[in-house]
């Protein structure tokens, strides 16, 4: 007697593209394309039915048994009987993890010397918010603090990389202290960066107008300190968005910068973008910048939610589109991008990526006055917030961490139909919150990135067999 079989829930189909349509498996991240006149059979699957039915049915069709032996082995065709929740639960034992420290953000100072109309960390400051600066005495603690936890995280952390990120506001308006936890840093736990290796780095985000011969002198003697300059493109472009306070673009000090880190010695520069309005048609103009200065990576961002603008459907459909057309070209010229990166290492590995932020249980943010949380959006407002910087902190103990840990699609019935559940990562929990009232809403302005990615990813992959 011929075994019942029936179309697993994890299976999705993508319209077809020149005769033929794809069955991808949203856990197993498993695709099969098929030739349209197969498309009736897969209806008939999904109803539950029998190979040899199937054989009778469609026995011009001489492949059927070889087709539905493909499709068993990639778990979208299985037995009517299957419970397919049990797939789930194998896949967040391997995937869903206790809470574990890897990154640290210091936000050494909350002010800037420019005024982007778009930036999440002013925008979301509340009304008559006094900007801070972040003294030694919080940042030693800190970084104790840090380091105590390290030690402390479940087996397996210690094989990924852990991160001290400089952030604000404008970073180097504080490089004074930048410097002296460099410097303690290297004298204190010098045996543990070292038994660290590549593993441990230190990292920078700045707009780069600031930057001295002094500070790039400082940044290029350390090949464990990361440097990215955000850069909006072009001189019309990037000053459009990204002025200092009394308006005059900041382009041309930017580039300056860049170039004296290129004097100094520092070979690995990445640029950071903001996509807005302003440059969301001119993506392309960034690998001009690239042929120049040879950038390490081109890292895309597009806008975030903010308490002042929360961010449009519209606007993610047209950035997630442009994101695609700017990663095509890109990665002829064997640039980097990191948001793309993510979920194509994710698609072609055939690994969840179950969580695309380090703040769910992975990281700690330290605001300049010393308050510690999981989210640097929440700096001004100290939303999940929840402790004073304390060397004996236990983040493993801490129950907004572990909550946090807990959000990712796996744990989310709602994105449970999703095609994009086991490549999405969840998106951003604090504008969930923000959008929604709850860290555990859809963020769906990210879905939309998600979904169209995957798309992109399905038929490229058909492209090139």
């Amino acid at each position: 007697m011929s075994q019942n079989i029936r179309i697993c829930r994890w299976a999705k189909l993508f319209s077809g593209k020149n005769g033929y349509f794809a069955v991808f498996h949203s856990l197993n991240l498993e695709v099969v394309f098929l030739e349209q006149k197969f498309r009736e059979m897969i209806e008939l699957l999904f109803l539950g039915t029998t190979l040899d039915f199937l054989t009778r049915k469609f026995e011009k069709l001489a492949e059927i048994a070889e087709v539905i032996a493909e499709l068993s082995r990639c778990g979208l065709v299985v037995p009517v009987e299957n419970d397919d929740l049990t797939l789930l639960d194998e896949k967040r034992k391997i995937h869903v993890l206790p809470p574990g420290l890897e990154t640290l953000y210091l936000i050494v100072a909350d002010d800037c010397n420019l005024a982007c109309d778009y930036c999440f960390i002013l925008n979301n400051m509340p009304e008559n918010y006094r900007s801070r600066r972040m003294s030694f005495t919080t940042a030693k603690v800190a970084i104790d603090m840090y380091f105590r936890n390290l030690v402390r995280n479940p087996l397996g952390y210690e094989k990924l990389r852990k991160t001290i990120y400089f952030y604000g506001g404008e970073p180097l308006l504080n490089f004074r202290l930048i410097k002296q936890v460099v410097e303690y840093l290297e004298h204190q736990y010098k045996d543990q960066i070292s038994e660290m290796g590549e593993k441990f780095r230190m990292s920078i985000v700045t707009n780069g107008t600031l930057i001295s011969k002094e500070i790039a002198q400082f940044v290029a003697a350390r090949g464990n300190f990361d440097i990215a300059i955000s850069l909006d493109g072009q001189e019309e472009s990037h000053n459009k968005k990204r002025p200092f306070i009394n308006g005059k673009g900041s382009f041309e000090k930017a580039i300056r910068g860049l170039e004296i880190l290129k004097q100094e010695g520092k070979k690995e520069i990445s640029l950071s973008c903001t996509i807005a309005d302003h440059n969301i048609d001119e993506l392309p103009s960034l690998l001009d910048l690239h042929r120049k200065y040879g950038f390490a990576s081109i890292n895309l961002n597009p806008l975030v939610d903010t308490a002042k603008d929360p961010v449009s459907k519209k606007y993610m459909w047209k950035v997630s589109k442009r994101m695609i057309e700017y990663f095509t070209l890109a990665r002829e010229e064997g640039v980097y991008e990191d948001r793309m990166m993510r979920k194509t290492k994710s698609f072609v590995e055939k690994k969840i990526h179950a969580y695309d932020c380090q703040a769910l249980g992975a990281q700690l943010v330290c605001s300049p006055d010393g308050q510690l949380g999981v989210c640097h959006e929440g700096t001004g407002i100290k939303q999940f917030f929840f402790a004073t910087v304390d060397k004996d902190f236990d983040f493993h103990k801490n129950t907004v961490i572990a909550e946090w840990k807990q959000r990712t699609p796996l744990n989310m019935p709602q994105c449970y139909d999703c095609p994009a559940l086991g490549i999405c990562g969840g998106g951003c929990a604090y504008g969930s919150w923000l959008r929604n009232g709850s860290i555990w809403s859809v963020d769906d302005r990210f879905c939309v990135h998600s979904r169209t990615t995957l798309e992109w990813l399905v038929w490229d992959l058909f492209s090139r067999l």
